[in-house]
């Protein structure tokens, strides 16, 4: 330290080696296990493809503030494979919380899905509360990222799984540059989950692209489902500035009476939500080609429960639908 390396084998890492410039590791696992607070990590360049559960679900717990930084998003890629998702933070009330000057910039984060039944496919959020006071967690910042393809685990007889990126309980993580591409979750929140935040902070996306993400209900679900992209319930204030969100879906299955939201839902915000300089196009509520049907509602943007203003600004919106149709019940009785 304070600085640290990590590099594909084919650029020098090697799981034995230090972790300087001239001498960097191989797993990232290791160099945050070496790091101190204060210290930076650089990813090399190159692919870093999971072999094994063990190399994802880095977990910071509040006790050490780092930079992970690759670099690019075009050229550090961390591929988990489906064998668990990248990071998770953890706050408890004995420890300290997490900033903005803690980041996770200049990479790709692909293929996340927790090892076991889980929300939150690539980055998993965990808060805490005190009686009295407002709900706490880590606010770390995540710049120049690419989510791509991650998704929650499930099974068929527990289907209930949010988050497809991000899953963030009492956390308020904030994004600058960032791009949600191909990320689904079978109940809420395609791309991103937000829920019982500290309302007196904000959570801002800026220049923040959500591009084909999307609610996909399987099979025989019941459940509501709720932000093709979007999932934000019980926030302060919420910023999407310079953002845009491009054919994110919530796709109908069979559920009679609540899909909603096929870019954003929200629920209770307790301060403004703020939209501005932002593009919503061709996202929406349907059912694709085969699903059962139901109905539809806020083909770009849901409100429910609003204790707040909500605030949207020279932002445009175009082609975005909600489109119920039919649906079969097979349930039987009279």
């Amino acid at each position: 330290g304070p600085d640290w390396y990590v590099a594909v084998a084919a650029s020098g890492g090697s799981a034995s080696n230090e972790g300087s410039i001239n001498s960097p590791m191989l797993n990232l696992t290791d160099a945050v296990t070496a790091s101190h607070t204060g210290d930076t990590i650089y990813i090399a360049a190159g692919t870093y493809t999971f072999t094994s559960a063990s190399e994802g679900n880095i977990t910071f717990d509040g006790s050490k503030t780092l930079v992970i930084k690759g670099a690019g998003a075009a050229t550090t890629t961390i591929d988990a494979n489906l064998k668990h998702r990248h990071f998770y933070f953890n706050a408890n009330s004995n420890g300290t919380l997490l900033d903005t000057t803690f980041k996770i910039m200049d990479m790709t984060l692909k293929n996340g899905r927790p090892q076991t039944n889980d929300h939150g496919g690539s980055i998993y959020m965990y808060g805490y509360h005190t009686s009295g006071q407002p709900y706490q967690g880590h606010s770390p910042l995540f710049q120049n990222v690419l989510f791509q393809s991650n998704q929650p685990k499930f099974s068929t007889n527990d289907y209930s799984k949010s988050g497809g990126a991000v899953y963030a309980y009492r956390s308020n993580p904030s994004f600058r540059d960032v791009i949600f591409k191909y990320n689904t979750a079978t109940r809420e929140g395609g791309a991103i989950y937000l829920q019982d935040l500290d309302t007196n902070k904000t959570v801002t996306f800026e220049r923040t692209t959500f591009t084909s993400n999307h609610v996909q209900p399987e099979d025989n679900q019941t459940s509501s489902y709720y932000g093709g992209a979007v999932y934000l319930n019980h926030t302060g204030k919420v910023v999407f500035k310079n953002s845009v969100f491009d054919s994110n879906t919530v796709n109908i299955n069979g559920q009679c009476c609540d899909n909603h939201g096929g870019a954003i839902y929200t629920t209770n915000n307790y301060d403004t939500l703020v939209v501005r300089n932002t593009k919503f196009r061709y996202n929406k509520v349907y059912k694709p080609s085969g699903n059962n049907g139901g109905e539809a509602e806020g083909g770009a943007i849901y409100i429910s429960t609003g204790r707040d203003q909500i605030k949207v600004s020279n932002s445009i919106f175009i082609g975005n639908e909600a489109v119920s149709s039919t649906r079969t019940d097979n349930s039987g009785g009279n």
